[in-house]
């Protein structure tokens, strides 16, 4: 592909890729201008967006079940004695480890949206973002304010809600994982 540095149009240094229009001339060249914005949003690589969405979907799905079935329940294990500072810690470095692929899952399912409106029609790629929204309210509502109450300390029944509410962010990101590989597989 053709780049150009683009000028008044976008950010200093900015490479856009030159539209290539049909031939017009009698010698059978190229005319060439730089992109508007739809011709811009057209050049992405739609498959390596749909790849990369798929990877961090996949690998939220693989953290989901661990917090599931190994991280959640053994919080009632942890005991009172040490369970605010445990809590504490916990919600630090969980953030560091879901937080980026939630964010890169969340923002790729936007810029393909962005790129592809129709897309988001599409039965398969639409139930699969409804369930995205889904789980971040799951997490905000539901998930969020039982680890805030955990940093008050140990609270048995507290851990059993928390590990039940957290069933249905499991399973919609799980059936999330089927859709989103079935999209990135057409």
């Amino acid at each position: 592909m053709v780049y150009a540095i683009a000028g008044d149009h976008t950010a200093p240094g900015f490479r856009v890729p030159l539209v290539r229009e049909k031939p017009t001339a009698a010698d059978g060249s190229l005319r060439r201008g730089l992109l508007d914005q739809r011709a811009w949003k057209n050049s992405v690589n739609e498959s390596w967006l749909m790849a990369i969405h798929l990877v961090f979907t996949l690998i939220m799905v693989g953290i989901i079940w661990f917090v599931q079935i190994v991280h959640y329940p053994l919080m009632a294990y942890v005991g009172a004695e040490h369970f605010r500072e445990y809590s504490k810690q916990h919600q630090r470095l969980t953030t560091w480890v879901v937080g980026g692929p939630m964010l890169l899952e969340a923002g790729t399912a936007a810029a393909l949206v962005w790129y592809q409106p129709a897309r988001i029609l599409a039965p398969v790629f639409g139930i699969s973002c409804g369930l995205l929204v889904l789980i971040w309210i799951s997490t905000a509502y539901w998930q969020m304010p039982h680890h805030e109450k955990l940093l008050e300390g140990f609270d048995e029944v507290r851990i059993e809600k928390l590990v039940r509410s957290n069933w249905l962010r499991t399973f919609a990101w799980s059936i999330r994982g089927l859709l989103i590989g079935l999209s990135a597989s057409w």
